[in-house]
């Protein structure tokens, strides 16, 4: 598939570190993404998203010691 935001280059599936913010606290997670050849854009995948979410949640609740 075409990179949504260059158009250049490919999107390829590749395991990296996603940053994120939330409330101003930056991280990262490491997860399954599609990356772009060309610009390094990222995408999740729609079928691994609320996966992601989960991860993202997860993280961001350890980093700021909330309990569930």
């Amino acid at each position: 598939m075409k990179c949504v935001d260059c158009g250049k280059g490919r999107m390829q599936s590749k395991r990296v570190r996603v940053a994120h913010e939330i409330r101003g606290v930056r991280f990262e997670v490491e997860d399954e993404v599609n990356v772009c050849s060309h610009c390094g854009f990222i995408t999740i995948p729609l079928d691994h998203a609320a996966e992601h979410g989960r991860l993202v949640d997860e993280t961001y609740r350890r980093l700021e010691g909330i309990l569930s």
